[in-house]
């Protein structure tokens, strides 16, 4: 098999693997999602450990020169990885958040992030994973909007309309739905 080829292939590996942690949309995390990134990572750390055996080899038989590019690819795996990993409790995090809330339930974790942007996500705990949802939503007087969500998933655990003052909880209009409480 040829270096370019190879490359591909690591390249290819690399991507999927980081896909697991940096979404642009609607996304799920979860054991699938862990999977994709254990057997991404493990294909590429084998493909890796025969390329660096082949140009050792090479290295003391022919003294030609050790390839470098399957370990600047490697090192950029990992960095991604535990940069990933170390944000996945943040959807979007390169987005400036301006209120973080839970919804004050005993049995429930799920969240709400609105961003600076206008724009906002839900986050909604299953199982075995977690459902990221996006949205927009908007504030006149005190009263926030919420809409362009996935109304499946969401009206389950969120109205659309709140009372909203910017330190303190969200209340909902509708009394079927709970407080939501800022979180920091």
């Amino acid at each position: 098999m040829n270096r370019k080829t190879i490359y591909f292939i690591l390249i290819l590996l690399f991507l999927i693997g980081i896909k697991q942690y940096f979404h642009f949309y609607d996304y799920e995390i979860g054991m699938v999602q862990g999977l994709f990134l254990v057997s991404s990572f493990s294909v590429f750390f084998i493909i890796f450990i025969i390329v660096l055996i082949k140009d050792i080899y090479r290295f003391i038989k022919f003294k030609k020169r050790i390839d470098f590019i399957p370990s600047i690819l490697l090192l950029l795996f990992i960095t991604f990885i535990w940069f990933g990993y170390s944000k996945v409790n943040e959807p979007f995090f390169w987005k400036k958040e301006f209120y973080k809330g839970k919804i004050f339930y005993v049995d429930s974790d799920d969240k709400i992030f609105l961003y600076k942007n206008g724009t906002c996500a839900f986050e909604i705990y299953g199982i075995e994973h977690k459902s990221i949802l996006n949205g927009k939503f908007k504030i006149k007087n005190d009263t926030l909007k919420l809409s362009d969500y996935d109304t499946t998933y969401v009206n389950r655990s969120f109205s659309n309309l709140y009372l909203f003052v910017k330190d303190s909880a969200l209340m909902s209009f509708d009394k079927d739905y709970i407080i939501i409480e800022k979180i920091n």
